[in-house]
């Protein structure tokens, strides 16, 4: 959740610099300005950054950032949208780890006792 929020903030700040709020969106309009290429670039530097420094890496979190970037979230109400999109795949991921894992944790096989003074 953590990588997306700053994925998100690192694009608006990127568009923000850039003024590319006008610009065309990038992979509806199949155009890609100057504003919009420096705004993704120095937003994925931003997130790499925040990521480190938040010890949240998680890769796809740039996703996000472009998206931002390059126009594709433009509103609060996409970015809500999103989040709620992120939350519920994080829920589900966290519900699915839980249940392969303790599945797993039952069928392990319980390790032999090693013999003693030689005997097997």
């Amino acid at each position: 959740m953590l990588g997306h929020l700053l994925g998100l903030g690192a694009g608006f700040a990127g568009v923000f610099l850039f003024n590319a709020f006008n610009d065309p969106v990038t992979l509806m309009d199949k155009q890609l300005t100057w504003a919009r290429l420096g705004a993704a670039v120095m937003a994925l530097a931003l997130t790499l950054l925040l990521n480190m420094l938040f010890k949240a890496q998680h890769p796809p979190a740039g996703a996000t950032t472009l998206l931002t970037a390059l126009g594709s979230i433009k509103t609060p109400q996409d970015a809500t949208s999103l989040m709620i999109g992120v939350l519920i795949i994080a829920v589900a991921g966290e519900i699915v780890r839980k249940m392969r894992t303790s599945r797993a944790t039952q069928l392990t096989v319980q390790p032999k006792v090693p013999a003693k003074a030689g005997k097997i």
